[in-house]
């Protein structure tokens, strides 16, 4: 027991060290890959979410390194150095913003490739609905032509009774003509 007094009496202090530290959780977005903005710089401990393709991390003697080349060429009075660094931050922000241009057409094709998407859904459903609709002429059709049908032999039917009757109203004629005459 006492043992296990001396183990948390020495841990106690290690614990406190540890909790005590300040870590602090930083978010890399995506546009920062482009961006012209100062380094930045972590500590140990620190968490980093990177939302952006690729990042490079370099030690602070490396980055050290960078930072005075990049002063000392600037400093110079040599215009081709000068031109040159100019020259490439011109065009790392004119790239950086042809990137933004293409995301936003590429933002804009996807709204479109919705709207051709939705369009073909609803012509789709217009053909089923003109599909139905030729059937239900051609049905309409069909029951027209069987109508006419019987409409002619009808007619057919009626004359032929008219024709008999004439014939029927002549022959009685005839012989109610020939009684009275006789």
């Amino acid at each position: 027991m006492k043992r296990f007094k001396i183990v948390l009496i020495l841990l106690l202090p290690c614990t406190l060290y540890l909790y005590g530290q300040e870590k602090q959780i930083f978010i890399i977005p995506a546009e920062y890959t482009l961006s012209q903005s100062q380094a930045l710089q972590f500590f140990k401990g620190d968490t980093l979410i990177i939302q952006s393709d690729s990042v490079f991390l370099i030690n602070s003697s490396r980055y050290n390194f960078y930072r005075n080349l990049h002063t000392s060429i600037l400093e110079e009075k040599t215009s081709v150095c000068n031109e040159l660094l100019t020259t490439y931050e011109k065009r790392l922000a004119e790239y950086s913003r042809d990137y933004e241009k293409l995301l936003e057409n590429c933002k804009k094709t996807e709204g479109a490739i919705d709207v051709l998407q939705q369009t073909r859904q609803q012509l789709s459903a217009t053909e089923k609905t003109l599909e139905g609709t030729i059937d239900l002429l051609n049905s309409t059709q069909q029951k027209l032509d069987e109508a006419n049908k019987i409409i002619e032999s009808n007619r057919k039917k009626c004359r032929s009774q008219k024709f008999l009757t004439g014939i029927a109203g002549v022959g009685i004629g005839l012989l109610v003509g020939i009684l009275v005459g006789s």
